[in-house]
């Protein structure tokens, strides 16, 4: 058996729930089309071109944003259920799928999507969709986060605390540096104020720099079988020395 091994030791009685649901989403996908369209739509100045610009089924937005029929008349939520209950699941099912896609195509909704679910997915999706996005840092940070509260929750060794080789104290910064002799990729991870992923080649070593304060850190390589590590450190600037390696047996 190999183990990863550290160096260093509304009812109403009128609308049903499923249709309110169902008023909801198509709602949600009209607004986004429309914000989607404004975006790329240069301005309008007659009132009936940009009715006519706006129209979605059976309904388009004036002027004023409202929700109109086609023959100019405000919709009133009680109308909704009629027009919307006829949607049956597979229509649904289409809608939704089209207002997921949509949203992820726009930055600030991709990235109020991302943070809305808050899931390491959903940040790696918006990642990959911006990666020169204006939250791109907000995202790292949390993807980092959840990476290590993962490992926390599961089966893992125990971090022993990391050297501090270079004490400076009146550095507001610590700078660890990392050794991997582990004969694979190593991502170390560090959770705290200033959150941050770092990934090592084998037999190289690899520094990162990060605000003084504590952290939750882990580290592990892509082998199922291979335990990570997880623990707390402090950082108080300076130095820090640390190295992890893949040794035959139990811990020694």
């Amino acid at each position: 058996m190999f183990e990863f091994r550290h160096l260093l030791y509304l009812q109403n009685g009128k609308v049903s729930a499923c249709k309110m649901k169902r008023i909801i989403t198509v709602i949600s996908f009209i607004v986004l089309c429309l914000q989607l369209t404004a975006q790329s739509l240069p301005p309008v100045r007659k009132t009936e071109e940009n009715r006519n610009r706006g129209k979605i089924g059976n309904t388009y937005t004036g002027t004023s944003g409202k929700l109109l029929d086609t023959k100019g008349n405000t919709v009133g939520f009680d109308a909704l259920p009629t027009q919307i209950g006829n949607y049956d699941d597979k229509k649904m099912k289409a809608i939704e799928k089209r207002f997921e896609d949509r949203k992820w195509e726009d930055e600030k909704l991709a990235w109020d999507a991302a943070s809305g679910l808050d899931t390491a997915d959903a940040y790696r999706k918006y990642l990959a969709r911006f990666p020169g996005g204006a939250h791109v840092p907000q995202a790292k940070k949390r993807l980092t986060d959840l990476s290590v509260n993962d490992i926390f929750k599961g089966s893992h060794n125990t971090l022993p605390a990391i050297e501090r080789t270079e004490p400076d104290d009146f550095s507001e910064t610590s700078t660890i540096v990392i050794e991997n002799v582990t004969g694979m990729m190593l991502t170390v991870m560090f959770s705290g104020v200033d959150s941050r992923t770092v990934t090592i080649a084998p037999d190289s070593r690899e520094s990162v720099t990060i605000k003084n304060g504590s952290y939750r850190i882990a580290a592990s390589v892509p082998a199922p079988s291979i335990q990570p590590f997880a623990g707390n450190g402090c950082f108080n600037g300076g130095r820090y020395d640390t190295g992890f390696c893949i040794v035959r047996g139990g811990m020694r």
